[in-house]
């Protein structure tokens, strides 16, 4: 495949032409991924949107993850397989209808020992071929990249993500995870995590407590909750985000909204927040997060010299690059924590020119480093980051972040940062 697209490159030709070819090979190499494989391919080229060609992109945008939801049979064949029985000798009631699908397991509602719990059941045949499916993916864009002018080095990047993937589709080391983040969770009040059920539970079964609340927005439409409330719920969701990171060095990466719960059946002012879906956990060293609250808090000060060298200690940034890549990342950092100034409170986070302003940052960082790619050490945690600002923007949250930046470095201070 990769050979295939290089020989197209060095045709004659049109070039828009050659592109739109080129293009065609790409979406007919990525389109027999599925499941993980093509779930591992939509979010690398989420990461590379702002490098690959145009072209390439419009492809990628087409591609689709064809595989459709089980049946309720097919479920409880796979359980059987798992536990080594029929499954419901052994449950109370199984629910054929899936509570959600996703690229690799679906989620089944049941009953067992006289509790509601849910059953995440991992479809047949997701990690057979993964690992061949990650090695095309790097020949297919290494030739991309070629074609693309880009001197970049994308296997890291790739392992990187490949890495979660892998991760996804061990549900016994999902369940160490939960376990793990469940306990430390509950010295925070106000927060949820599902208990996992062991008994139940195998490499390809994820048995846990089923909890209750709706979806954010969800929550957002049915219950209409008022600016105040939207706004304790909001703060809530970002409180977490930096629990994770900064407290428990252990955070769970997943961007999708639909992996938090707002149950607020005790007090609808003040509602609990539930995470779900613990497979995509990362964990970072408190000398990785010292490193970066200290590049934090330079570039909040302005201290550019010192904040260029913290860019070179996390490998933010190649050092072959030339002032042009120094210069638009540290325009991109410092529109990202503009939020936090003073004079932007209270931050909204709906506000349309944030978002431009961010855009335009990434594009012309991009234009300006020919050897560098997003840093796989935060590949996912700014993910995550994206994924909650993106969330309070679709529920209309206002925050007053400048008074949040000096609560959160009093606490850092307190506990040694």
């Amino acid at each position: 495949m990769g050979a295939k697209l290089a020989a197209k490159s060095a045709s004659g030709g049109d070039r828009a032409i050659r592109h739109l070819e080129q293009a065609q090979v790409l979406l007919e190499g990525l389109s027999r991924l599925k499941g993980a494989a093509m779930k591992l391919g939509q979010t690398v080229s989420v990461e590379l949107r702002d490098v690959l060609p145009p072209e390439f992109i419009d492809a990628l945008s087409k591609l689709q993850d064809e595989g459709t939801a089980l049946s309720g049979a097919d479920i409880r064949e796979i359980l059987r397989k798992e536990w080594g029985h029929d499954p419901l000798t052994h449950l109370e009631s199984f629910v054929d209808s899936p509570l959600a699908s996703a690229s690799i397991g679906q989620v089944h509602a049941a009953r067992w020992g006289g509790r509601d719990i849910a059953l995440k059941v991992q479809f047949p045949g997701i990690t057979q071929t993964l690992e061949s499916d990650i090695q095309g993916l790097n020949v297919l864009l290494r030739s991309v990249l070629l074609i693309s002018g880009r001197k970049v080095q994308v296997e890291p990047l790739v392992e990187e993500i490949a890495s979660v993937f892998r991760q996804e589709t061990d549900y016994l080391l999902e369940a160490t995870f939960l376990k793990e983040y469940r306990d430390k969770i509950q010295s925070f009040p106000g927060y949820r995590v599902p208990e996992v059920i062991s008994e139940l539970s195998t490499s390809k079964v994820l048995a846990m407590s089923r909890e209750r609340g709706l979806k954010p927005l969800d929550w957002v439409r049915v219950r209409q909750p008022s600016a105040e409330v939207r706004a304790r719920v909001g703060s809530r969701i970002l409180d977490l985000y930096e629990i994770e990171f900064f407290q428990m060095g252990l955070v769970q990466t997943d961007p999708n909204f639909a992996n938090f719960l707002i149950d607020d059946s005790d007090s609808r002012e003040n509602p609990t927040i539930t995470l779900l879906d613990f497979g995509a956990v990362k964990r970072y060293s408190l000398e990785f997060r010292k490193s970066y609250h200290q590049l934090l808090q330079l570039a909040h000060a302005g201290n550019r010299d010192a904040v260029v060298e913290k860019f070179y200690e996390l490998e933010l940034l190649n050092r072959s690059e030339g002032a042009d890549g120094v210069n638009a990342l540290w325009s991109l950092l410092r529109s990202s924590i503009s939020p936090f100034d003073p004079d932007k409170q209270p931050f909204r986070f709906a506000d349309a020119d944030y978002a431009r302003e961010m855009r335009e940052s990434a594009l012309q960082l991009t234009k300006a480093c020919r050897a560098s790619l997003p840093p796989r050490s935060i590949i996912f945690l700014h993910r995550k980051l994206g994924g909650v600002f993106n969330l309070l923007k679709a529920m209309n949250v206002e925050l007053d972040l400048a008074e949040r930046w000096k609560k959160l470095n009093a606490t850092l201070s307190a506990s040694g940062f």
